[in-house]
């Protein structure tokens, strides 16, 4: 059970890993898309694209936010799977022991 267990929860780990690295690369195009506005003249955006950069800039932050929860939930999730895997291996070691000692 144990086994078991600790198997599930380093395959949601990894799940939760691929998930993060997306999320990065929609991070990493809305940044683009936002650098994109402010590169369009070194005075600032220009007026008639600034409701859009507006937008496109509340939604990066507030992506942002969302990445920092996704990150402390991985964290937490790390964490669980290394207690189970460590019970596993203490379990693991025990029955290893007692198979192995001569009675």
């Amino acid at each position: 059970v144990q086994r078991l267990g600790a198997d599930s929860c380093r395959a949601e780990l990894e799940r939760g890993e691929t998930l993060l690295h997306a999320y990065d690369q929609r991070l990493d195009s809305m940044r683009a898309h936002v650098r994109h506005f402010e590169s369009l003249d070194r005075r600032g955006v220009p007026a008639d694209s600034y409701d859009v950069y507006l937008d496109a800039f509340g939604q990066y932050n507030d992506s942002v936010e969302g990445w920092s929860a996704r990150t402390d939930t991985l964290h937490a999730h790390l964490e669980r799977c290394r207690t189970l895997t460590s019970t596993h291996n203490q379990i693991a070691d025990s029955l290893r022991r007692l198979l192995t000692t001569p009675q």
